[in-house]
């Protein structure tokens, strides 16, 4: 399926941020994600929709997010937000440009704007 250009961000808009489809939850729930986009594993946080506003072409946190204490060596190359907080189906994903490789304990955030959520032609 191809979304038309004048589509895109209203596309985007119906799944996540406030204006979103009620087929979408209120809530989603993070989880780190390989550089496949395979899960790594739940952070244990949450992340409400209206954190989310749109932006050109999509939608954008507005707010940071915290994203919860990941895991010693792990290599996180992406965010998934998903319908539950274990066993959920993957609602969206993105990948960074760059791997997070976070010591024990540490503690990741993402900046507000920095989450992006765009539909390709």
């Amino acid at each position: 399926m191809s979304v038309g250009t004048s589509y895109q961000a209203k596309a985007a808009r119906a799944v996540v941020g406030p204006a979103r489809s009620s087929l979408f939850p209120a809530i989603l729930h993070i989880g780190w994600l390989d550089a496949s986009g395979d899960l790594i594993a739940m952070s244990g946080r949450t992340v409400a929709q209206s954190a989310f506003a749109p932006v050109t072409g999509g939608v954008a946190n507005v707010t940071t997010i915290d994203a919860g204490v990941a895991g010693s060596g792990w290599s996180i190359k992406g965010i998934g937000l998903f319908d539950a907080a274990t066993g959920g189906e993957l609602v969206l994903s993105a990948q960074s440009d760059t791997t997070v490789s976070p010591t024990s304990g540490q503690s990741l955030t993402i900046p507000a704007g920095a989450l992006v959520f765009t539909v390709d032609a």
